[in-house]
């Protein structure tokens, strides 16, 4: 399967009451019901309490996964040389509080926006 390379960078809220220090996420991106992502990243970041955080993540899109959702906006892509598209992203993030390690899940929806040109530069259509 081939995998394109991606930089995001991701707000993220830790809405319980006390800091924690982040160790990993293992996250999935879905459009619809297409797998079109994945990360698995490690981290020494402390997390604020009840605060909202941004985190840069590198992530492999999956280059069949996102031809198939392209080639459903196709019309939008060609209209407008770009699509946003709504990604369902889950998964689980390792925090440690204490000393003791605990997986937190992680599930959210965020609109990313594909442009033609940069995609067409790397996925075989």
């Amino acid at each position: 399967v081939g995998m394109i390379p991606f930089s995001i960078t991701l707000k993220l809220k830790n809405p319980n009451n006390i800091s924690a220090e982040l160790l990993s996420l293992e996250l999935d991106l879905n459009c619809k019901t297409t797998k079109i992502g994945e990360t698995k990243a490690s981290f020494h970041r402390e997390i604020p309490a009840d605060d909202i955080f941004e985190l840069n993540i590198n992530l492999n899109l999956i280059a069949s996964g996102i031809k198939e959702i392209l080639q459903d906006e196709f019309l939008d892509i060609l209209t407008d040389g770009k699509v946003k598209i709504p990604v369902q992203i889950s998964g689980e993030a390792g925090v440690k509080k204490l000393g003791l390690k605990f997986n937190v899940p992680v599930n959210f929806t965020k609109e990313f926006e594909f442009i033609l040109d940069e995609l067409l530069a790397k996925i075989k259509l």
